[in-house]
């Protein structure tokens, strides 16, 4: 493991494109990215809370607005609403964008941050390149990291509250189909991405992990921190690195401590590591 870069509150939304790590600091309000060597640029500051990112056939780069529900686009140095889910659930977080355009944002139809367990609501948005919003994947209960295979045609999403992976078909449209349980996990994932193998990568945050997955659920690797790893995405040279973006250690990743903005911002403790790896990283994000 070596450090790549820090200094910001609550690292989330890694995605790696054309030799520069992408990521949100929610807390910070900040999107950024970060050379090879790990010197951050920040490309935006919001007055919400940025979280998952994904990149257009074009370039542009779209960022989950967490407190307005709302997907932003980034083009050349504008801003623009991409799209406005506001009426259409209670929140949003996470997002992964294929090579196509469709893009896939997780939703809830409670509070994440004060959800404590039991049945609920969580779905899909699936946001077409035309710009037509539908509402897929609704046997979720807390869609968290997503990966899309390379060929497109099949989406994992990590279901955090269920403590699986769930795998869907995708049509020629990129609208999810039939599901099936990919993986059931011992603790719930979050962020996730995807090798040349088929192998999952997931930060499993309550045992302060990243994993290596393969369909089934049987994990093939691990590493451990100190800290809570959120997310990880593979990139770098060959796509041989795991970049992994953790936080100060919280017994419970759903406590009040995880509400107070001005408590996180203040710590300014999140970092983000890097792991070498042997089998190179495939599909999106």
């Amino acid at each position: 493991m070596k450090e790549f870069t820090d200094g910001f509150a609550w690292g989330e939304g890694l995605r790696w494109k054309d030799g520069y790590l992408y990521f949100s600091d929610i807390y910070g309000k900040c999107v950024y990215r970060a050379n090879k060597d790990g010197v951050k640029e920040k490309l935006l500051e919001l007055d919400d809370m940025p979280s998952g990112l994904g990149f257009l056939p074009d370039g542009a780069l779209l960022i989950v607005s967490g407190g307005k529900k709302q997907i932003l686009k980034l083009k050349d140095g504008k801003v623009s609403v991409y799209a406005d889910l506001s009426s259409r659930c209670v929140g949003i977080n996470d997002m992964v964008v294929d090579g196509k355009g469709n893009a896939y944002v997780g939703a809830y139809g409670y509070m994440m941050q004060f959800y404590n367990g039991g049945e609920a609501n969580g779905w899909v948005f699936h946001i077409s390149p035309a710009g037509e919003i539908h509402k897929v994947c609704e046997d979720l209960q807390a869609p968290n990291g997503m990966a899309i295979t390379p060929d497109g045609k099949c989406l994992i999403v990590a279901d955090t509250f269920q403590k699986k992976l769930i795998s869907y078909d995708l049509d020629e449209n990129g609208i999810p189909t039939n599901s099936f349980v990919w993986a059931e996990l011992p603790t719930g994932p979050d962020g996730i991405c995807l090798d040349e193998n088929g192998a999952v990568w997931a930060a499993l945050p309550n045992v302060s992990k990243v994993a290596r997955i393969e369909k089934g659920g049987k994990i093939l690797q691990k590493f451990a921190y100190c800290d809570t790893p959120l997310c990880c995405t593979l990139g770098g040279n060959e796509r041989k690195e795991l970049f992994v973006v953790t936080v100060p250690a919280h017994n419970d990743l759903s406590s009040e401590d995880l509400s107070d903005f001005d408590k996180q911002r203040k710590k300014n403790a999140s970092r983000i590591v890097i792991e070498a790896v042997t089998v190179s990283g495939a599909g999106y994000p």
